[in-house]
């Protein structure tokens, strides 16, 4: 074999090594950053999670002081009901408007002086506005890892691997700001 094939043999073998390693980069980035998402929406679960065990207790001070507690009372029924075919879009929707709610709630019980003086309500309104401040911190670090996926997933090569590994773009939790 002469110099002249020995040299475009070695260039072609170390083009193709350098391709397979910036296929295999490019595969483990995407898969990192899709359990990065999965691990990012636990903590936020756990928080809304605690935001429902408390529900019932805020309805039933709420209750006292106002009528206006239906719609608290019919989002709570519907998202402490598990339904294995409720998409990760309708979990999202159903969690914005209980936050919108409670976030009502917690506006309503500042300007309100009967509010305001129930030891009760306004301790468990501290405790809702910190689950609240959580769960929006959540969201937003969850959306910001989902936004660079998908982001990802749709530049070259990353592209090559979304039909290969069967990987779909991810839902953002829809915020509330």
């Amino acid at each position: 074999m002469s110099i002249l094939g020995i040299v475009i043999l070695s260039i072609i073998m170390i083009s193709a090594i350098a391709v397979l390693s910036i296929l295999i980069i490019t595969r483990n980035a995407l898969i990192r950053m899709k359990n990065n998402i999965e691990n990012s929406y636990l903590p936020m679960l756990v928080y809304l999670k605690k935001r429902l065990e408390l529900l019932p207790e805020l309805i039933k001070l709420v209750s006292k002081i106002s009528k206006n507690t239906e719609n608290l009372k019919q989002l709570y029924s519907q998202l402490s009901c598990f339904d294995k075919n409720r998409t990760r879009k309708d979990f999202f929707i159903q969690e914005l408007k209980l936050s919108l709610e409670i976030q009502n709630i917690i506006e309503i019980s500042k300007i309100t002086p009967e509010w305001k003086d129930n030891f009760e309500l306004v301790t468990i309104l501290n405790i809702f506005e910190e689950l609240e401040d959580n769960i929006t911190n959540s969201r937003h670090y969850y959306n910001g890892l989902v936004k660079i996926y998908n982001n990802t997933l749709n530049e070259f090569p990353s592209r090559l691997f979304k039909k290969w590994l069967n990987l779909t773009e991810k839902e953002m939790f829809i915020n509330n700001n």
